[in-house]
C-alpha cells in the first residue's frame, strides 16, 4: 500500500513530520536563548570586574540586548575608561 493512499497512515506521517520539525525548532531556540544568557553573563561579569556594582536597570538593558550589542558592548569593556563610555552610541 503506498503511504498517501491511506488517510490515517498519511496522517500520522505529517504528525511525526511536525514533531520533528517542532522538536529541531525548540532545540535551535533553546540554544540561541543560552548562547544569549551566556553573553549577557559575560559581559556583566567583566563589567563587575571592571567598574563594580551595576544598577539593575542597566542588567536588564544587556539581558534584553540583541546579541550583536552585547558583543559590541563586550568589545567596548574590555577597553573603556568608565561605564557610560561602554553604552554610548557613536553619535553621543
Amino acid at each position: 500500500m503506498d503511504i498517501t493512499s491511506d488517510p490515517a497512515t498519511l496522517a500520522q506521517a505529517w504528525k511525526r513530520e511536525w514533531i520533528t520539525k517542532g522538536y529541531r525548532e525548540g532545540l535551535a531556540e533553546g540554544f540561541y536563548d543560552g548562547f544569549l544568557e551566556g553573553l549577557a553573563d559575560a559581559l556583566v561579569r567583566l563589567l563587575l570586574k571592571r567598574f563594580g556594582p551595576l544598577d539593575p536597570a542597566l542588567r536588564t538593558r544587556i539581558e534584553s540586548a540583541d546579541p550583536e550589542t552585547v558583543q559590541s558592548w563586550f568589545d567596548r569593556a574590555a577597553k573603556a575608561p568608565d561605564l557610560l563610555s561602554v553604552f554610548q552610541t557613536l553619535g553621543e
